[in-house]
């Protein structure tokens, strides 16, 4: 029946974000769990699907259901990190050549505010 698979007050879920892991007993009394720092009452876990992918509302003050599976959210995660990495070794200093033109001071200067102790 679609009710034994939506969570229910006295069960036990796992909320996990990124790299972390957690274990929160859901009930409609006052207990609040954190998600993306933010605090929230496990109530508003009740009624939701297992397994749901799950997202902060507009304000952070709520939750809402992402439409995604966890599959599509770490490819795009994949993706991400792949771009970021090619961008990476795209962007190094290592064929840079300084060539000292842009020095504005001499050596004799340089030696001056060295003694001077700047």
């Amino acid at each position: 029946a679609m009710e034994d698979v939506l969570v229910s007050a006295g069960e036990w879920v796992i909320v996990s974000t990124n790299n972390e892991k957690r274990l929160v007993k859901v009930d409609d009394g006052g207990s609040q769990f954190f998600l993306h720092g933010t605090r929230l009452s496990t109530s508003r876990l009740i009624g939701l699907p297992y397994g749901a992918v799950l997202a902060l509302g507009p304000g952070k003050k709520s939750i809402v259901v992402d439409p995604r599976v966890p599959e599509d959210i770490t490819g795009i995660r994949g993706e991400w990190e792949r771009a970021a990495e090619a961008a990476g070794e795209a962007r190094t200093n290592k064929d840079l050549f300084d060539d000292g033109t842009a020095q504005k001071l001499s050596a004799a200067e340089i030696a001056r505010l060295k003694a001077q102790g700047l």
